[in-house]
């Protein structure tokens, strides 16, 4: 009975830790959209969001994009649920999650479909911020080929920039790169993209 019991009460524990673990994410996407949409309201009010958040809004930050090759052409070449493309898509979500987070632990990361964006700190000195970006999309990239073997990503990334301001700029600058991969089927790439 006491074991019983003791299983029970390690369940709930396990299923509230990932309750609040999933609210916790939803709520650092949300500040993410929010950022790369320019819809985040005064630069104070972001301030105030990112110390809530724990996420150093400080400094230069990198936008980083994660886009599956041809998702509709891996989708239809096999017989897939929506269940599963949707399991797919948050498994997808996890692993480039796990990778960016291995380096840049504050990151804030959101998934969006068939894609991932994450906002990257790299703080008031940036470095070499291009061989940082280029390794980080280098690890998404074969973390992805490795579990699930012909399913390939490509990763853009920007220059540093300034938030909270800066940041809807290089999204914006980033989306036609990454469009243009696409049409092209320049796919399993890794590059960045400048911010003017």
């Amino acid at each position: 009975m006491a074991i019983e019991q003791a299983a029970l009460v390690l369940a709930l524990a396990g299923a509230k830790e990932r309750e609040l673990s999933e609210v916790e994410g939803r709520v650092r996407g949300e500040f993410l959209e929010d950022l790369l949409h320019g819809t985040y309201g005064s630069t104070s009010a972001a301030q105030r969001r990112a110390r809530h958040l724990g996420y150093p809004l400080h400094g230069s930050h990198i936008v980083m994009l994660v886009d599956i090759d041809d998702f509709r052409g891996f989708i239809g070449s096999r017989q897939v649920s929506e269940d599963a493309i949707q399991a797919l898509k948050r498994e997808f979500l996890r692993r480039v999650t796990g990778v960016v987070r291995s380096s840049y632990g504050r990151a804030l990361v959101q998934g969006r479909s068939d894609s991932v964006a994450a906002l990257l700190p790299v703080g008031t000195e940036s470095g070499d911020y291009q061989a940082r970006g280029h390794a980080l999309g280098l690890q998404i990239r074969q973390n992805i080929t490795d579990w699930k073997p012909g399913f390939t990503v490509s990763v853009g990334f920007s220059g540093p920039a300034e938030a909270p301001a800066g940041l809807a700029a290089a999204q914006r600058e980033g989306i036609p790169v990454m469009d243009c991969l696409a049409r092209l089927t320049r796919w399993s790439t890794v590059l960045p993209w400048p911010v003017l």
